[in-house]
């Protein structure tokens, strides 16, 4: 929690695993000394000519570890079942096995998450994305529209994600401000 008497900003920047783990990042969220430097630049004011150079640096770093001069990559899916796909597809082409299991704990190595916890979370944004299209759709129709069997086992789904029911937790994005960030992401959408 925090205050300012002043106006605030605040950015968020998002790197999925293997994203973080290319840049040098290690699954227990340290951050590289390349990502370090990045961060560095927004630390000093204003942040109008900050975020350039930050993004800049970025970029540089991302090139610099691919060791071909390409382009950073701006065109990475954005929604994690995409990016859970791509990354499927990409890990199909690499190693020795190719049975599911040996697909599945390749994910895992490479995430650090498990195919049914990333397959979860995929649910729940979908979820999110729904319900941020068409606030008017009922409970049942966006549990179908994300994979759910039911309206219970996506309010069970969204208790044991976030501790609030989907009424209660609806009712806190709309109205609490810690819960600006679920906002956020329904501008995203």
């Amino acid at each position: 929690m925090s205050w300012s008497a002043g106006p605030v900003l605040a950015a968020t920047v998002t790197f999925f695993p293997d994203a973080w783990r290319q840049l040098g990042g290690t699954l227990d969220a340290v951050p590289s000394t390349r990502i370090k430097h990045a961060l560095s630049h927004l630390a000093v004011p204003p942040l109008e000519a900050a975020w350039p150079k930050f993004w800049q640096e970025m970029a540089h770093s991302w090139v610099g570890t691919k060791g071909n001069g390409e382009p950073f990559d701006r065109t990475a899916p954005d929604m994690l079942k995409d990016w859970m796909y791509h990354l499927t597809i990409q890990l199909a082409q690499t190693g020795a096995g190719r049975s599911l299991r040996s697909m599945q704990r390749r994910l895992q190595r490479h995430t650090g998450l498990s195919k049914q916890t990333l397959d979860f979370f995929a649910k729940l944004e979908d979820v999110h994305r729904l319900i941020s299209q068409d606030p008017q759709s009922t409970p049942a129709e966006v549990a179908a529209d994300a994979g759910f069997a039911d309206q219970s086992h996506m309010g069970r789904a969204l208790k044991r994600a976030t501790g609030f029911s989907p009424v209660t937790l609806n009712q806190k994005i709309a109205s609490e401000e810690p819960f600006w960030c679920y906002r956020l992401l329904g501008e995203r959408f």
